[in-house]
């Protein structure tokens, strides 16, 4: 059976056509296989990258020094089976960047549970002889849920990608290059290095989570820290709070907030993310405040 079909999709769903009466019945459904409701976390196992691109959300850099641990991998192994979630969208940085990276992924891909693992990477391994074999144990122990996603467009320098590919393919590892449609200029989302961007007019419309199936995304960074959007924005949870389970509930009941905003743009959204988060940060430097000014200190 899989893995899916005993899923209450109801748990996680913020559109509810049914009234909150949960008499959907996923066995019986004849468009479940269309059906978006499914939980797609973006994992990220490192911040640092070989590459400095004008358009990172992530603002990765080979300056950054954050990477995952393997016990945090582990940690984050044990909340993804906890929560009944099954399709991974691993990245960086680049992946290769984490001196621990080949045991951090096989902490997160290797569970049974696990039906779905996509590594996205920028082919700068491509002469790397020790992170070829690396690749080749992903694929041996993780079979055909293992495929990679080679990132080609304008803003990465593309330097490997076909000699990075040609060996995939090679080696039977399903593949698949970013193409002219899903990089265009208007994809690039003005978060990061990229929010002072040169997006344009663009940059007023561009609303990532408008699609249905991003309603059902979300980050998780090298800390274990979830954030709403899979380019970094608005943490409202840690992995560590659910290893027992209970996310999805939390992940619906602050969707359902979520979207009850009415957000223009990315843009707007993102700024007002950094704004809350610095409020956040300087709280109790004014609670600090009022006490020495209260007490005369």
């Amino acid at each position: 059976m899989n893995i899916r079909t005993v899923e209450r999709r109801c748990d996680i769903c913020i559109e509810e056509q049914c009234g909150g009466k949960r008499d959907c019945n996923c066995d019986t459904c004849q468009v479940k296989d269309k059906c978006p409701k499914i939980l797609r976390p973006t994992i990220r196992i490192t911040n640092r990258c070989t590459q400095e691109c004008s358009h990172c959300c992530f603002e990765s850099s080979p300056k950054s020094n954050t990477n995952m641990t393997v016990e945090k991998a582990k940690e984050i192994a044990k909340f993804l089976e906890a929560n009944q979630i099954h399709d991974l969208n691993m990245m960086g940085g680049e992946f290769f960047c984490n001196p621990d990276w080949l045991e951090v992924l096989m902490e997160l891909g290797l569970p049974d549970h696990i039906i779905y693992f996509r590594l996205v990477s920028n082919s700068d391994w491509y002469k790397n002889d020790t992170v070829k074999q690396g690749l080749l144990s992903l694929r041996d122990a993780l079979g055909p849920k293992f495929h990679m996603s080679l990132s080609k467009d304008r803003w990465h320098t593309n330097v490997g990608v076909e000699k990075a590919e040609k060996w995939l393919v090679e080696n039977n590892i399903l593949t698949i290059v970013a193409n002219k449609s899903n990089t265009k200029q208007e994809s690039i989302v003005p978060v990061g290095r990229a929010e002072w961007g040169f997006w344009g007019f663009f940059d007023t419309i561009q609303n990532q989570c408008a699609g249905d199936e991003e309603h059902y995304t979300f980050l998780i960074d090298e800390e274990g820290l979830i954030y709403k959007c899979n380019f970094g924005v608005w943490p409202y949870a840690k992995v560590d709070e659910y290893l027992e389970g209970g996310f999805r509930e939390r992940f619906k009941s602050y969707n359902q907030k979520f979207y009850k905003i009415f957000i223009p743009n990315c843009k707007v959204c993102y700024r007002s993310a950094k704004r809350f988060e610095t409020e956040e940060e300087n709280k109790d430097q004014i609670r600090y405040d009022r006490l020495v000014v209260k007490r005369g200190y």
